[in-house]
């Protein structure tokens, strides 16, 4: 069993050894799809009109922070805003228009499709919520309240304390964040000032990958102990992955 982490700072992506039975962001992306597709050819067949057919944009794969903002390329480009690509950005605003809510028939058929249609049900089914889950959560809050995770945070934050910053321990960050400009999606000149410091601080003391072996050495007895359910937990989503590619497929997208 895995005790350590992968920090791909490439493609931003920490992995650890539980993630291996959930769904990635791609992989959400395409059964949400599905299910979209499905609920929507459901609607026709009652004969209640609704929006056209279309992919869901997945999120950018820089969203696990462990270590807060770790990536040099964001922090020089973005600062602390999550960077969002151009398409999900198109997507977010052509679902915006407040003049889109769905009407009551469209409503009504959407719960009648969500307890009747069999693809519908398929792809919303949710895994069974077993002590696993709570296990593996209790594991990650252990990590993080270690004496090791302390010594870490204490590393990066002494970089910092040497270049004249305080820190942040909420938000892994220095202390002067704008964190209502970075809600607004703005990033600021002095954010990412601060931003490009706090990562050459991480890089110094391997922040990132040390605070996320952490969590895979915890996490790792748990999966263990709990393979066979996780397996099962797996299988299941390949299913429902399997159900959403045809859908996709036969929907041309």
């Amino acid at each position: 069993m895995p005790t350590k982490a992968e920090v791909d700072e490439s493609t931003g992506l920490i992995l650890v050894p539980a993630d291996a039975y959930w769904v990635t962001d791609l992989e959400l992306a395409e059964i949400t799809s599905a299910m979209r597709v499905a609920m929507i050819s459901c609607k026709r067949r009652m004969n209640v009109p609704t929006d056209e057919p279309r992919r869901t944009i997945p999120d950018e794969q820089d969203t696990r922070r462990f270590a807060g903002l770790w990536r040099m390329a964001n922090a020089e480009r973005y600062g602390y805003v999550t960077p969002m690509s151009k398409a999900k950005e198109q997507a977010i605003a052509d679902q915006s228009d407040p003049l889109s809510a769905p009407t009551q028939a469209e409503l009504d058929a959407a719960e009648t499709c969500a307890s009747s249609d069999s693809t519908v049900m398929e792809l919303q089914e949710q895994p069974p919520d077993g002590p696993w889950l709570r296990a593996l959560n209790a594991a990650e809050d252990e990590a993080r309240a270690s004496r090791e995770w302390a010594e870490v945070v204490a590393d990066w934050g002494s970089c910092l304390a040497e270049r004249g910053l305080s820190v942040d321990t909420e938000n892994m960050a220095p202390d002067g964040v704008d964190w209502k400009a970075v809600g607004e999606r703005r990033v600021q000149p002095v954010d990412v000032e601060l931003a490009v410091v706090d990562v050459t601080c991480k890089r110094q003391h391997d922040t990132a990958q040390r605070l996320a072996d952490l969590v895979a050495a915890a996490q790792a007895p748990v999966v263990a102990k709990y393979g066979a359910e996780l397996q099962d937990q797996r299988a299941g989503f390949d299913r429902q992955l399997a159900k959403a590619r045809r859908v996709l497929s036969e929907a041309g997208l």
